[in-house]
């Protein structure tokens, strides 16, 4: 199971997303989508440049054992993978979304 927190930036995600890593069966979700996280986690993963390996690499280890997997991910973000890495869509359609925001 996939699910996506939709966020806007300064609304919490940050917090919410390590309770729900806390919680211990949601699996690890983060922003993977931002790309100087991206950026980093690519070199470490052995996958620089190619965000579909990227994506199927980071699904894998961050699924928890249960088969959950999670990420954030901002609209600026979506955006900018649908104009640069189309190919990229069918890999990170969720079967969830949670769609938090902040009311001021």
């Amino acid at each position: 199971m996939t699910y996506m927190v939709a966020s806007i930036p300064r609304s919490g995600s940050t917090y919410f997303l390590l309770k729900l890593w806390e919680a211990g069966c949601l699996g690890a979700p983060m922003e993977y989508a931002n790309f100087p996280i991206q950026a980093q986690m690519m070199k470490r993963l052995g996958c620089e440049g190619d965000p579909i390996s990227f994506w199927a690499k980071v699904r894998r280890c961050r699924t928890g054992p249960n088969g959950v997997y999670g990420y954030k991910m901002f609209m600026t973000n979506f955006l900018n993978i649908s104009r640069n890495y189309p190919e990229l869509l069918d890999s990170i359609v969720p079967d969830h979304v949670v769609y938090l925001t902040r009311d001021d």
